[in-house]
């Protein structure tokens, strides 16, 4: 009989026992009901929050979320400060509502640009926006929600006396019937309908395409929920963000599902399929990252309104986000400063240790862990750079030298206390005996009274084992795949460890040569440790840890682990009968249902083709420029930086060229920002990136790194050459007249292309040179030095 085949059975058998077994983490009875208020009627502009209630990600968190759609004349922002609503989906608008002392709190913005636009039929000999000059036009009549489109007109010397403004009736046949000659309509909506219901064309004014780029349909609460419920709210957002980015991924599921429960406009499955790719579009604008808030742009949308003289009053930005990425409420100022200061944290790992860890050929670091301090980064908001060794040897030699600052996955040891402090326990793993297939199970750990038993060498368990099983004749391994090497050429009867890296080099490598055949009472109990020379590392990372949810850790132990395992007890003819007959159910099941939903798929990816191949014509050259431009200053942006940077420090290792890189941060630019306004500030960054475009060679690549940062990659450049171009930057800078500000200066840092270095490496270097800079009174040049 194939190995393979009683392999995938007892894959499966576990599978279906782990599912069995597996508690629902809040029952239903234990579920806090909670209302999030809509802005609009039910359609696929709220698909995500759909999917979290009926998913279960909602559950899963412990609420029972009531979706309420919009009535007329319902008072969003009222309701939430009232407490009618827990949370709500309002317009960029909320700014206003900051303004005037409305306890809100924004969340997420879940389309990056906002749906609004201004629809004119294309027979209405309108093409552009000085056709509008005494025309219809239908608006809210609310000057927070029309100031978008009011924004777009006036800055194309429109004025209200140039316009006959109409009280919206959101009816579309007005526009139809010649009531009115264009209408403030969603993109994703009135112009589908106008071509389906009327055969007719429409021309569309959308604000972004004028500079005015506002988010649409920003997820909110009141200021006293943050306080009260953080961990709510953090959840809350999470399992919605869970559920767009689930609706997106499975479009036609989504719309299934609305058509059924939350149909109240009656929309057609083509209606509510081009809705969901307009919405798309702008969910992912100029990001791969759903629901972002910038601070900036957020900023950038209350100057319009004061410029329109909605608003004067000043708000604090940066409190009117709720910042769960960076856990404000988490971390005390001295933890906060200390990341600041320290800039990068340094982590040392057991080099080969899948399915927990390892580095690969080419030093990439991956396996289970890398999974939690990917995460850990992102809330630290700093990098963590994982620092290559060897062998678990020299990983621990390195924490004792403090090349490392943490340690991803450690036991605590009385030796090892003396250079480490332990976080609490994060994760748990039983150890197993693995030994070669003709061994019986092994029940009682006397049977292997002098016999040779592999552990990996400097594992904090082997002292366990020696301790607990004296008789025991221990064998040090270099690691799990040399220990299991061991077992099969019957150096050693069996090897201890997890039964996760166990199980997967079993499966991996030894598929009918090993199996597990006892398991100790004794777990393999795992921290977070850190160096004890910076204390404030441990509190750091344990607020981490209790940080941690659940379906998080779940869904990576279930992604890396799967167990193979012998139990003692022999079953019957009939019952193998019986789960083979299950197992072939399931499968028979199984493939069904992918071959109906690749069916939905492709039936899907038909409907999409048809509306790509209608606009990739025109799109594709903005799309391209979008991709890789900086709107703001039309240098690079930080992707293209990203991806110029891999490709000449490839061409620089591969050829043994020389290549340079300047980061180039504009001093005191707060100052001017807070002096001046964002507008002048803005003003500021075009004019600089002028400078550099003007005087950078052909072959230079020019970008903005972000906020008042800027970055040159020079290649086939010396370090001569590099500093040269660098002192030449500073000082056209620092003789320009920038208007309004006048004397701007900037400070330089230079970093140059050694063998082996990789992106990582360089910017690091640059940054630090950048940093002397700052320290050497700023307006200066200084380079990487070892």
């Amino acid at each position: 009989m194939n190995k393979t085949i009683p392999h995938l059975i007892t894959i499966i058998i576990l599978i279906l026992i782990q599912n069995l077994y597996a508690k629902h983490p809040i029952e239903n009875n234990n579920l806090k009901n909670i209302t999030l208020q809509l802005q609009w009627k039910h359609q696929f502009q709220f698909a995500g929050y759909y999917i979290a209630k009926e998913k279960g990600y909602y559950k899963d968190i412990g609420l029972d979320v009531n979706i309420k759609e919009y009535t007329y004349n319902k008072d969003i922002v009222q309701d939430v400060l009232n407490k009618k609503a827990h949370y709500a989906v309002g317009r960029s608008s909320l700014v206003i509502n900051k303004a005037k002392g409305d306890k809100i709190t924004l969340l997420a913005a879940i389309f990056q640009s906002s749906a609004d636009v201004l629809i004119a039929l294309k027979n209405s000999n309108i093409s552009s926006l000085k056709d509008l000059k005494n025309k219809r036009i239908m608006i809210t009549g609310n000057a927070q929600n029309d100031l978008i489109y009011l924004s777009m007109l006036f800055s194309n010397n429109l004025s209200i006396e140039d316009l006959i403004i109409q009280k919206h009736s959101f009816d579309i046949e007005d526009l139809v019937n010649k009531n009115t000659d264009l209408m403030a309509s969603y993109i994703s909506n009135e112009p589908y309908r106008l071509k389906k219901e009327y055969g007719l064309d429409s021309i569309v004014f959308a604000p972004k395409d004028y500079g005015f780029d506002f988010y649409g349909d920003i997820l909110f609460t009141h200021e006293d929920r943050i306080k009260s419920n953080t961990n709510e709210v953090m959840k809350f957002k999470k399992a919605s963000l869970k559920g767009w980015k689930y609706a997106f991924a499975n479009i036609e599921e989504t719309i299934n599902l609305i058509q059924e429960k939350y149909n109240t406009q009656n929309k057609s499955k083509e209606a509510l399929q081009y809705e969901a790719i307009e919405l798309q579009k702008l969910a992912y604008y100029n990001t791969k990252e759903l629901g972002l808030l910038d601070v900036n742009k957020i900023e950038r949308i209350y100057d319009a309104y004061k410029l329109m003289g909605i608003a004067k009053e000043q708000i604090d930005f940066k409190s009117f986000i709720f910042d769960d990425t960076q856990m404000n409420s988490m971390f005390t100022k001295k933890e906060k400063a200390f990341l600041k200061r320290k800039k990068i944290l340094r982590l040392c790992i057991d080099p080969n240790w899948m399915p927990f860890e390892m580095f690969t050929d080419d030093g990439k670091y991956i396996g289970l862990s890398s999974e939690y301090f990917k995460l850990f980064s992102e809330q630290l908001k700093i990098p963590i750079k994982a620092i290559r060794t060897n062998n678990w040897s020299e990983t621990l030699d390195f924490m004792k030298k403090r090349k490392c600052d943490i340690l991803s996955l450690a036991m605590e040891t009385p030796n090892r206390k003396q250079y480490m402090d332990f976080t609490s326990v994060y994760m748990q793993m039983p150890l197993v005996l693995a030994t070669k297939l003709n061994v019986t199970f092994v029940d009682n750990f006397k049977q292997l009274k002098n016999k040779k038993i592999g552990i990996v060498k400097d594992y904090a368990y082997a002292e366990l084992i020696k301790n607990k099983f004296p008789y025991i004749n221990i064998v040090e391994a270099k690691n799990t795949k040399d220990g299991l090497t061991k077992v099969v050429n019957e150096e050693i009867f069996a090897f201890i460890g997890a039964v996760a890296d166990i199980s997967y080099f079993t499966q991996k490598d030894f598929i009918g040569e090993v199996k597990i055949s006892g398991k100790f009472k004794e777990n393999l109990n795992l921290s977070i440790a850190v160096r004890n020379d910076e204390t404030i590392l441990l509190s750091i990372f344990n607020k981490l840890i209790r940080n941690l949810e659940d379906d998080f850790k779940n869904k990576i132990t279930n992604k890396y682990m799967a167990i193979k395992y012998d139990p003692k007890v022999n079953h019957s003819l009939l019952w193998k009968s019986s789960l083979i007959f299950v197992i072939i159910i399931l499968i028979t099941f199984y493939w069904t249902y992918t071959i109906r939903k690749e069916k939905q798929k492709a039936e899907l990816l038909l409907i999409k083709l048809e509306f790509a191949r209608n606009q990739l014509k025109e799109k594709n050259k903005e799309l391209k420029h979008i991709a890789r431009t900086d709107k703001l200053t039309e240098l690079y942006n930080r992707v293209k930086l990203d991806d110029a940077l891999i490709k000449e420090l490839s061409r620089a290792n591969r050829y043994n060229h020389s290549l340079g890189i300047i980061l180039i941060d504009i001093d005191n630019f707060k100052q001017v920002n807070d002096t001046y306004g964002h507008l002048v500030g803005d003003m500021v960054l075009i004019d600089l990136a002028k400078i550099l475009k003007e005087y950078t060679r052909d072959i230079d690549i020019a970008g903005r790194w972000g906020g008042e940062e800027f970055m040159i990659i020079c290649p086939e450049t010396n370090i001569k050459g590099t500093n040269k171009l660098a002192h030449l930057l500073k000082d056209k800078i620092e003789s320009f007249d920038f208007p309004e500000a006048r004397n701007i200066t900037a400070s330089f840092g230079i970093s140059q292309f050694r063998i082996k270095d990789t992106p990582d490496d360089l910017i690091l270097k640059a940054d630090e040179a950048l940093y002397k800079a700052k320290s050497a009174g700023r307006n200066c040049v200084r380079g990487y030095t070892n």
